[in-house]
């Protein structure tokens, strides 16, 4: 699950690979880009003429991600504003975020997303990952791994190829005949094809594939590039909705609204409550690596936080040590997940108290990229002029014909071909043949004399909600309380909590908010189709902030034949009848 990250070393100032002995770029890098593959593949033309629709640029070694920078640069100037880029990418050995950082700082920094992309990088975990850029016009789809491997779970056609792997001597891997079969097979009609290699084998391999190949002249730089169109091939139907309903606006359903209405879908949001929970934090905790449900919850929370980063969400939550027995624990999960360059790391007591300001608190372990949810920024993804609000409950989703009646109070209907069921636990109503439980939560807001900058986690958790309030909780209830009783036993609980970490007591609740937590008996979300045309996203227990984004998105991935958004292995744990 966590890849080495690529061995580096750097001379004359340019990254160099102990791998495979060969350096990532030439001395003229973003000149290089242009040369050897903007120019010759006609990007800037392709992006001009691309209209509302979107273009699949794909890489074969993504590196230090100069390719991705230069070719967004690109579209970022010419590209219509309704165009979208899908960059689609393969690597192998990715960058530790220690020479990430020196290389694009030192040499990308001419690059308009050079300090974005810095920010986005995902962990070092192998399979897919999905990241956004330029307020959503560039999606980057990122597979850590054989690259074989990634091509083979690819769902969508290309249109332009860029074939970057170090040299074919060095790195036969990457050339192989099978992988660029597999490449050929996942393009579109008569796609491009541009690689800084004029080797043989390569020209030979392509042609035999039916490409028709050119070399292209890159003197004095080097002697040949090649260039080449692949063959055509049958056009594929479109199968693309152009509205979906989507039902619940908590976590899961502003987020499915959110990407279809990116990729050009108008989307119908319908909830009788939207977005009652007033606040969450977006933070999980990483158990064993090995485990599959540990990389998804590792791989979702990643995803997630990137989102929360760029809606401008407040970051930092300390979980905190209970006992010395819960120290040793925070340890040992610091100490599992370094390899993977996540941003989590240990505290002394002293630096706990430092960044806490409370004077009694334990060591604990730091989550930098963990975010502090608001409503208000969930609500932000709502705000799309393809997005049709719809106050109503949903009283029951019924097949008519093969599509999807929505009924709702006062005997209105709507029908969509696509539905997405995001109720949570109204969606056992809307569904029964999911098989899930509830259980209830309940979490306050409450006064307090003194504020403290960063979300805690420990026995239950607390974090800033304005300067005079917190927002702590919440209750897990396998016996229903009622509202006073949860009140009376989250206020019992937090100010015992926090009176032992040195910090006030809340002096009493000013609101709550209670709801039903849906989970399933494997403890792993329930995502996908459940029949033809009707989609589920539900079961996140507590952890809806974290989990709910990318099941999201691997939903919309679905309707769309977009890229993965995560492995396939991954989404069968998730598969809604199990």
């Amino acid at each position: 699950m966590i890849l080495p990250p690529a061995r580096i070393e750097f001379r004359d100032g340019r990254p160099y690979s102990l791998d495979f002995r060969d350096i990532y770029y030439a001395h003229d890098g973003r000149a290089e880009s242009t040369r050897v593959f903007i120019a010759p593949l006609q990007l800037e033309a392709m992006f001009r003429e691309s209209g509302q629709s979107g273009i699949r640029v794909a890489e074969l070694g993504f590196g230090t991600g100069m390719n991705f920078l230069a070719v967004s640069e690109t579209f970022l100037k010419v590209a219509p504003q309704a165009s979208s880029l899908d960059y689609i990418a393969f690597e192998k050995h990715p960058l530790g975020q220690q020479d990430a950082e020196r290389i694009v700082r030192a040499h990308h920094p001419q690059f308009p997303l050079g300090e974005a992309l810095l920010a986005a990088k995902p962990s070092l975990l192998a399979g897919w990952h999905r990241r956004y850029f330029a307020q959503g016009r560039i999606r980057l789809s990122l597979f850590y791994g054989d690259a074989l491997e990634g091509l083979k779970a690819l769902n969508t056609r290309c249109h332009a190829w860029l074939l970057d792997g170090f040299d074919p001597k060095r790195n036969p891997d990457m050339w192989h005949p099978a992988l660029l079969k597999a490449l050929v097979e996942q393009s579109e009609s008569r796609a491009r094809l541009a690689t800084f290699s004029a080797q043989g084998d390569l020209r030979r391999n392509l042609a035999s594939l039916g490409c028709e190949v050119t070399r292209i002249d890159q003197r004095p730089h080097k002697r040949h590039s090649l260039y080449a169109r692949l063959p055509a091939r049958p056009e594929g139907a479109s199968d693309m909705p152009s509205e979906v309903g989507v039902v619940g606006a908590g976590f899961a359903g502003a987020f499915s609204a959110q990407l279809l209405a990116l990729r050009g879908v108008r989307v119908h949001l319908f909830d009788a409550h939207p977005l009652s929970m007033p606040f969450a934090l977006a933070h999980t905790r990483l158990g064993d690596p090995s485990l599959a449900a540990t990389k998804l919850r590792a791989v979702a929370l990643g995803y997630s936080n990137d989102w929360y980063r760029r809606l401008g969400c407040e970051a930092g939550v300390l979980e905190v040590a209970t006992d010395s027995r819960h120290a040793r624990q925070l340890e040992r999960r610091a100490e599992t997940w370094r390899p993977a360059d996540t941003s989590i790391s240990p505290l002394t007591a002293d630096e706990s108290r430092t960044l806490s300001g409370l004077p009694k608190i334990k060591q604990g372990l730091w989550h930098p990229t963990c975010h502090r949810v608001s409503r208000r920024s969930l609500k932000s993804l709502t705000h799309h002029p393809l997005i049709s609000h719809h106050q109503s409950e949903v009283k029951a989703c019924l097949n008519r014909d093969g599509n999807w009646q929505l009924q709702l109070a006062g005997d209105r209907q709507h029908t969509f071909n696509k539905v997405i069921v995001c109720a949570g636990a109204a969606s056992r109503k809307l569904l029964p043949q999911i098989s899930a439980h509830a259980i209830a939560g309940q979490m306050e807001i409450g006064h307090t004399r003194a504020s403290f900058p960063i979300g805690l986690i420990g026995h239950g958790f607390v974090a800033p909600f304005t300067a005079r309030h917190l927002v702590f909780g919440s209750t897990y209830e396998r016996n229903p309380l009622s509202e006073r009783d949860a009140r009376a036993e989250n206020l019992r609980r937090t100010g015992t909590w926090l009176e032992s970490l040195g910090a006030t007591r809340p002096s009493r609740a000013r609101a709550c908010w209670r709801g039903l937590r849906l989970y399933h008996k494997d403890r792993m979300p329930i995502v996908g189709e459940v029949a033809s045309g009707l989609f589920v996203n539900t079961a996140h227990g507590s952890a809806g902030s974290t989990l709910a984004p990318l099941c999201a998105e691997v939903i919309a991935g679905a309707l769309l034949a977009d890229p993965p958004a995560l492995s396939p292995g991954l989404c069968a744990l998730m598969r809604p009848i199990r």
